[in-house]
């Protein structure tokens, strides 16, 4: 995106996303040729492009080959083959021809927001500006991300929300795929807030999620709300990405464990629950308790008559945990 100054001019800021810098790099021209591409991962500046670019290779070979081709290529290498030789091997065609489907499928997916991403020249925001005149900023540069960014930033600080919401929604439109705290589906989630709009903000946060993997923030969020409105698909998506990563969140994993007993899938229960009990819970009494109902549910009496035991042998007066364990016991 891009940031404001102290004395009001904008800049581009490289985040830390694989893809917004794959974008960038490609809007700059700076993309290497796949005959050079292994030298850019030894470069600072093309790295994290040059991986996300791998990426983007290994998929265009698999789609137009299937996923046979990656074993023939290392198959190839193993044997000492080159790059141009392996693909030969493998695909019946060398480098010049990867080159070109790469560059189409590139143009197609990143051209608009490569486009997008340029920083245009002498663009000034100053940080005392009117709404009226960021609006009118926003509007001559409708075309450009960083600028819609600015201005979104200056608004909102500013207090001119519906005027920012504009801008972020714009940005948004531009480079779909913009990611973390700082992207346009971030601030319109918190400007939403803001305004009351509990809707409105877990639309943009589900959004987010979808496309900001690693997030775990806004999947937090996302949760949050989600339970408030008791939207179990919400829930689900949200819950499913804490644990990819943070995989020691015990009531994720409990939640997600609670949304299968709902669904009365005993053996996604049963895996949900054993891993927040793994995970260290606040309360391990209700973690046994949870796992215990879950045995039930998919007819494992002694399982779940093991894990009441466990419950009472903390809490010997729990309720829930003598009831299930008398459950365990009927019809014995």
């Amino acid at each position: 995106g891009i940031s404001v100054y102290e004395e009001g001019r904008v800049r581009p800021e490289w985040a830390g996303d694989s893809e917004m810098t794959f974008a960038r790099v490609y809007a700059a021209g700076n993309l290497p040729k796949l005959v050079d591409f292994n030298a850019a991962f030894t470069r600072p500046d093309l790295v994290a492009a040059a991986y996300f670019q791998a990426s983007l290779v290994v998929g265009l070979l698999v789609e137009r080959h299937g996923e046979a081709v990656l074993r023939t290529l290392m198959s190839a290498y193993a044997a000492g083959a080159s790059t141009e030789e392996a693909l030969r091997k493998a695909t019946g065609a060398g480098l010049s021809d990867l080159q070109s489907a790469f560059d189409a499928m590139v143009r197609e997916r990143y051209g608009d927001a490569a486009r997008a991403l340029e920083t245009p020249k002498n663009v000034e925001i100053p940080r005392s500006a009117p709404a009226a005149a960021l609006v009118e900023i926003a509007d001559r540069h409708a075309n450009s991300f960083p600028v819609q960014m600015a201005a979104g930033r200056a608004m909102a600080a500013a207090g001119s929300h519906a005027e920012a919401i504009a801008a972020f929604e714009r940005a948004a439109r531009l480079v779909p795929f913009a990611r973390g705290d700082d992207s346009p589906r971030a601030h319109l989630a918190r400007l939403a807030l803001a305004g009351g709009d509990t809707a409105r903000a877990a639309s943009e946060l589900e959004a987010l999620v979808r496309h900001d993997h690693a997030n775990v923030d806004a999947a937090r969020q996302l949760a949050s709300l989600a339970e408030k409105a008791g939207n179990e698909p919400l829930r689900l998506l949200a819950y499913e990405r804490i644990v990819e990563v943070d995989p020691f969140d015990a009531a994720a994993h409990a939640a997600l464990g609670r949304i299968a007993m709902g669904r009365r899938d005993a053996a996604l229960a049963v895996r949900e629950f054993q891993a927040a009990l793994a995970a260290g819970p606040v309360d391990r009494v209700a973690a046994h308790c949870d796992l215990a109902e879950a045995y039930l549910l998919g007819g494992r009496s002694a399982d779940a008559r093991r894990e009441a035991v466990a419950a009472l042998e903390i809490a010997p007066t729990f309720e829930r945990a003598q009831e299930l364990l008398l459950k365990t016991t009927e019809g014995k």
